[in-house]
């Protein structure tokens, strides 16, 4: 008798395994275009020496590719760590250059946030952090 309670066990998970796949539960989840794209912040061109850090921070997709012509961009620099300082000049909307100054090495950071926008919407939020 528990021979056949435990095959009938068997069977029937192996038929609501069975049905579940041939009929999986859709989850519709709702992508905005710059979550589509696939954007992050990278750092070229950096200049750093003890006590100071300067690079150019852009948003790119992350093949590389320039992000869609129509975003708009907000910029925010954050200092982390005692003694340190950090500002940034927007070049293009994409595209800022970052000035740090730091006198703890080893403990000091900064933070950029960059909030893209598609018709006054905003998209999405990306971070980078550099750490000296």
């Amino acid at each position: 008798m528990k021979r056949f309670e435990f095959l009938l066990f068997v069977l029937l998970a192996l038929f609501t395994c069975d049905v579940w796949a041939a009929n999986p539960v859709a989850l519709e989840t709702e992508l905005n275009m710059a979550e589509q794209e696939e954007l992050m912040i990278i750092f070229s061109d950096v200049n750093e020496y003890p006590g100071h850090f300067g690079a150019y921070a852009e948003v790119v997709k992350i093949n590389g590719d320039y992000p869609n012509p129509s975003y708009t961009y907000e910029w925010f620099a954050y200092p982390g760590g005692t003694g340190t300082t950090c500002s940034f000049t927007q070049i293009l909307g994409r595209e800022v250059f970052v000035n740090a100054n730091y006198t703890t090495p080893g403990s000091s950071r900064i933070e950029l946030e960059c909030r893209v926008y598609l018709n006054g919407e905003l998209q999405t939020t990306l971070y980078a952090y550099k750490y000296f």
